[in-house]
């Protein structure tokens, strides 16, 4: 065990004290380590990846379980099931299912471990598999007093309701057994429309045709037609598996030219129409096709990729390696009733942000300054907030507060959600659940 120091998650703005850090790599470390909390009366957190921001993966001088390494995976291809450690990440688990499976229900990037997913009940581009809950065989779980127990949608139903979607506090998972599902093969498309339509073009187009097996959608955030516009992206099957030549899966293309047009987003709504336009009309011919042309000429010359394609994204264009930049993302969970009177909402507030201006959020409220500007930064919603954090030191203390030696302290983005616009919780979506992350979402650390 490393004892003392500190621990920070991905966004860098969550820095805390600890008692330590146990490397977990074998069951019995995990014993060990409880038994060494309850002798000593110590609070226990469970971390692998660590892209929940907010201190959902850590706690102040606790006990910390690094699950990282604790990461086999085990897949029995009779059964279509794989057995796996929590720290295992989804990125080496499509690599190893490649090319005759693929995942059933996970976050839409892969770059997340397994535990953090189980615990957050994540959800992905597949809305027909739904949250992985539904692909849970079952799982053994090791309690706070060092028993292990089995449980399962039918075996110990409470402990499981509690386990999957519990951020970790009601005990530590040491294997799930999950299903796995064919790697199937895709047909790409897109179309643009108004946003307004969404909530009718899903229940009328998406919900009732079974082969479209993944989609997502992008908001406009160009101040053109913010809100107002909405490409939507769905992948039709056509095959249930690839060729037997299928080759390995690819990495992201564009790195370097995706990160630019983010970045330059961010000074103004010239840039911003620009990545819209990027978006709508270059993106388009830069799209890779992974399936042989020889399948893809009996689907009319479509674009054909496999399940396990657009599912294997790491997003490196949103790592910010600007030093003086942390980029943040906002999620809301809105109801599929309240999403028209949720985007109306957001679309007409006066405050509204655009993900162009450099949002200040301090640690307290000052009469002038940056405590207008929580207001203004709950609203970031529609893609990434890019919060360029030495600006945001430097108004925080312009305005006199306190906003860390080194950072924007965390207690200002837990702010965030009391100060969403009032016009919003008016509309009966006062049940929205915000989380910040640091990359792209639906997601914890274990």
């Amino acid at each position: 065990m490393a004892k003392g120091g500190d621990i920070n998650d991905a966004s860098g703005l969550s820095r805390t004290p600890i008692y330590g850090v146990v490397e977990v790599s074998e069951e019995d470390h995990i014993a060990k380590a409880l038994a060494f909390a309850r002798a000593n009366g110590l609070k226990v957190s469970l971390a692998a990846i660590r892209h929940s921001m907010g201190g959902h993966a850590f706690d102040d001088n606790a006990l910390v379980l690094d699950l990282k390494k604790f990461n086999k995976v085990a897949v029995d291809a009779a059964a279509k099931t794989m057995t796996l450690q929590p720290g295992a990440r989804w990125h080496d688990i499509q690599n190893m299912l490649h090319p005759r499976f693929a995942v059933k229900a996970m976050q839409s990037t892969d770059i997340f471990s397994v535990g953090g997913s189980l615990s957050v009940n994540a959800h992905g581009m597949d809305h027909q598999a739904g949250s992985v809950a539904g692909s849970i065989r079952s799982m053994r779980v090791m309690l706070a007093d060092g028993s292990v127990t089995t449980c399962s949608p039918t075996e110990n139903t409470e402990l499981f309701r509690h386990v999957v979607g519990g951020y970790g506090l009601f005990g530590v998972v040491l294997e799930a057994t999950l299903d796995v599902v064919d790697n199937a093969v895709y047909r790409t498309s897109r179309e643009i429309i108004k946003s307004d339509d969404f909530p009718k073009f899903f229940a009328e187009v998406l919900e009732p045709n079974k082969d479209i097996g993944l989609f997502y959608g992008h908001l406009s955030t160009a101040p053109g037609n913010f809100l107002k516009d909405m490409i939507v992206y769905r992948y039709d099957k056509v095959a249930e598996e690839p060729p037997a030549d299928q080759p390995a899966i690819g990495e992201p293309g564009s790195v370097g030219l995706k990160r630019v047009i983010i970045n330059l987003a961010k000074w103004g709504s010239l840039f911003q129409e620009l990545k819209w336009f990027t978006e709508k009309t270059l993106e388009p011919k830069f799209e890779t096709c992974t399936v042989a042309r020889t399948t893809a000429m009996a689907q009319g010359e479509a674009c054909l990729v496999t399940r396990n394609n657009p599912m294997h994204d790491s997003v490196p264009y949103l790592f910010n390696d600007l030093t003086d930049e942390t980029d943040i993302l906002h999620e809301y969970f809105i109801p599929r009733a309240a999403y028209n009177p949720f985007i109306t909402a957001a679309r007409e507030d006066p405050a509204q942000p655009v993900p162009a201006s450099a949002q200040c959020l301090c640690a307290h409220r000052p009469q002038g300054g940056c405590g207008a500007d929580l207001r203004a930064g709950a609203g970031l919603f529609a893609g990434a907030l890019h919060q360029p954090a030495g600006r945001c030191r430097r108004q925080c203390q312009d305005a006199g507060a306190d906003a860390g030696a080194d950072r924007c302290d965390d207690q200002a983005w837990r702010a965030v959600l009391p100060a969403l616009p009032a016009a919003l919780y008016g509309q009966g979506v006062a049940g929205v659940l915000s989380r910040t992350a640091g990359l792209p979402g639906d997601e914890t650390t274990l």
